[in-house]
């Protein structure tokens, strides 16, 4: 009898793990961007036509303005915590030092918001944004994101298949779904074969890949989505800390699985800072993604936190079958976390080709049985 593998639940973070590099200087000078056009347009069409015409001033709020103004309130709030970052040896502790940033995090929301950078921006402005990022290079995905893509939603069997979430603290849905397009669309291009393109279509389904962040909502107020109508402080809130981002994987899992428990299916989650050390300790998988040669400053942060709190990671490539058990509901008992620098080594680990192996040896015994 064969025995279906475990479907596989693929969530990602997508800033610095799925891409490059952090895509939010990106957005903000699509906003940027946006206003000053909008301006110019609005002070010739008055000065040609209509007099009495007010045009809104653009922002006067750069991204690197905006992005010195959350540095000083992180390094305040830092430097005002105790206990300090030396002393922070439980997972307790570093979870709380972690939602204590979320003051940080809503007020440097609301100054985006206040800097009016997103009014009237509208979703289209944000597909437009992301297809030329991609284009120009300024945007780079990872090695083989559609591949590890194409392998959980193939493993589990037919109509058993796994799902791919996005689970961001970044900006815009639109945006993130819009990069993926054109990422797809540029490798697809570069396809030097037919069928290595078919390969790479029958990978990934662009528009099957839930997604969850901030939405960018715009209007004349330009303001910004809350996602939780109730927030771990009663209030509405974004999607901006660890807590929520770890909230927000397990109402999916919660949702793609019917019930809470996990109906024999694996999540998997790939992150790179310390805003996903929850969810990469809740996952029944956590793999952390880092650059070859050397680390960002997030992900060295979230290797320095992990080795504060006694939590090894591994490289993926050494995974080994008995490092697949049944994982502890403790997440402060969870000591054992993975690493990698592309998503080609986490499909080439044992995570996946225990799969590829199990079907070969499931033909082979069929194969054996017919002919016997």
């Amino acid at each position: 009898m064969i025995v279906p593998l475990p479907r596989i639940h693929l969530l990602l973070d997508f800033d610095s793990t799925l891409t490059h590099a952090s895509t939010l200087p990106l957005i903000y000078n699509i906003g940027f961007t946006h206003q000053h056009s909008s301006h110019h347009i609005s002070r010739a069409y008055a000065s040609s036509s209509h007099p009495l015409f007010c045009s809104p001033s653009p922002p006067t709020y750069s991204w690197s303005h905006i992005s010195a103004l959350y540095t000083h309130s992180y390094v305040h709030h830092t430097h005002a915590y105790l206990p300090p970052a030396p002393l922070r040896k439980t997972l307790e502790q570093e979870t709380a030092w972690l939602e204590s940033l979320r003051d940080v995090e809503r007020e440097s929301y609301e100054r985006v918001e206040g800097s009016g950078v997103f009014k009237s921006v509208r979703a289209k402005d944000m597909l437009q944004g992301a297809e030329a990022a991609v284009k120009c290079g300024q945007l780079r995905m990872r090695d083989g994101w559609t591949r590890v893509m194409g392998m959980a939603r193939r493993r589990g069997g037919e109509g058993r298949g796994g799902k791919v979430g996005v689970v961001s603290v970044g900006w815009s849905g639109e945006f993130i779904r819009g990069c993926l397009r054109a990422a797809l669309v540029e490798l697809l291009e570069a396809s030097e074969s037919g069928e290595r393109r078919q390969e790479v279509e029958s990978e990934v389904d662009i528009e099957d890949i839930v997604i969850r962040a901030n939405e960018i909502l715009g209007g004349e107020e330009g303001k910004m989505s809350r996602y939780f109508e109730e927030n771990e402080r009663g209030g509405k809130g974004g999607i901006w800390t660890a807590r929520d981002k770890r909230r927000v994987m397990e109402m999916l899992l919660r949702r793609e699985q019917g019930r809470a428990d996990r109906d024999g299916s694996m999540a998997v989650y790939v992150g790179d800072s310390p805003t996903d050390l929850e969810c990469l300790l809740a996952a029944d998988v956590g793999i952390c993604m880092r650059e070859e040669g050397e680390m960002s400053g997030e992900q060295r942060a979230l290797e320095e936190t992990l080795q504060r709190i006694g939590t090894e990671c591994q490289w993926i490539g050494d995974m080994k079958p008995t490092d697949l058990g049944a994982r502890s509901t403790d997440l402060g008992n969870i000591k054992q976390l993975w690493w990698t620098t592309n998503f080609d080594q986490i499909c080439d680990s044992y995570l996946f080709q225990a799969a590829i192996n199990s079907e070969s040896n499931d033909t082979c015994n069929s194969d054996t049985r017919t002919t016997g």
